[in-house]
């Protein structure tokens, strides 16, 4: 009985220090990323995963979209991850932004674990990308993007994408926000993806392309409840903007710093920005948020010749400014990619 007792003890205690130690580690990318963001450094975001896939000939005309290479094709997932951090992103951004549990058992017809499991695995696969661009370029004295020449590059990271929901509905309407849901049924519809996410590994989580305040709400929300809380991993909220003042809900950016305003102290909110938007607006929208809050800014704006959602469907937009012409004030924002 004393054996059994003694061996009970030790187990628990061995448990308990695994636990500890993930714990501090989680608690260190908090930290991690507050000092890198802090410090005046310029930090590359890829931010335009799904169009580097179609450069290499992967066909996204599904309703999953890149997530669906996340069982077809992981290699290629892996390779453009790759291929984004040996050019000098700091940040690659998982290929889950259109995936959910939901949206797999539907699409694959496979079971909720199994779902569960393979959106977990989009994580796996970016940092799998990541550890072996860095072992090509580690010890070579390769510099990152935006660090002073005499600078080492720090080890990249891996961002954990989560859409919005119009992104699961994929019928266009991240670029309407107009959904008819509670804030409490978004958080119903995000939870689990975020507790899973979180979970996986990844050093930070992007809540990206956010059309509305009631899905930004419901996101930071979500950040505050402990289950979250425990995990310590930091993220960014990134809405998605149709003009220089107003998201694609039509609500104003004013409007929206007011309604989340109180979450903003919230130490797993690490930065707030704004992505899949043209880029002429930038500048403005940012200037807005820099008016309401002292978090680290971040933009990864729409690349030229972007498309559109029309009322009778797709359409290619005219040319936008390139970025040395629309990247001239960035209100001090360390966090840049692009589609």
């Amino acid at each position: 009985m004393k054996v059994q007792l003694v061996s009970l003890v030790v187990g628990s205690l061995a448990v308990g220090c695994c636990l500890t130690r993930i714990l501090k580690r989680s608690a260190g990318k908090v930290l991690r990323l507050r000092k890198l963001l802090s410090a005046g450094k310029l930090i590359i975001l890829d931010g335009g995963l799904a169009t580097e896939l179609e450069n290499n000939g992967a066909d996204l005309s599904d309703a999953l979209w890149s997530a669906r290479l996340i069982q077809d094709d992981p290699k290629l997932i892996r390779s453009t991850h790759i291929s984004y951090y040996v050019a000098g992103a700091d940040i690659s951004i998982s290929a889950s932004y259109q995936g959910t549990i939901e949206g797999f058992v539907k699409h694959f017809g496979m079971s909720r674990e199994k779902a569960a499991a393979l959106l977990k695995s989009s994580v796996a696969i970016a940092c799998e990308g990541r550890d072996m661009a860095w072992e090509q370029i580690k010890g070579k004295g390769c510099r990152g993007i935006g660090q002073m020449p005499t600078e080492r590059r720090f080890k990249p990271m891996v961002a954990a994408s989560i859409g919005c929901y119009g992104a699961y509905l994929a019928d266009g309407s991240e670029y309407r926000g107009q959904y008819g849901l509670s804030v409490d049924e978004l958080k119903s519809f995000h939870r689990s993806r975020l507790e899973l996410l979180a979970a996986a590994g990844a050093d930070l989580i992007s809540l990206e392309t956010v059309p509305c305040v009631k899905e930004a709400i419901a996101l930071l929300e979500l950040l505050e409840e402990p289950a979250i809380q425990k995990l310590r991993v930091p993220a960014y909220l990134s809405m998605a903007c149709k003009d220089g003042v107003h998201l694609n809900s039509g609500e104003s950016v004013e409007t929206l710093m007011e309604a989340i305003k109180r979450h903003l102290n919230n130490h797993l909110l690490v930065a707030l920005g704004v992505n899949c938007t043209a880029p002429q607006h930038v500048e403005e929208l940012l200037g807005i948020m820099a008016a309401h809050t002292t978090l680290p800014l971040l933009v990864y704006a729409n690349r030229r010749g972007a498309h559109c959602l029309l009322p009778g469907g797709w359409a290619v937009k005219p040319p936008w400014p390139a970025p040395s012409e629309w990247a001239v004030d960035l209100h001090g924002c360390p966090l840049v990619g692009g589609r």
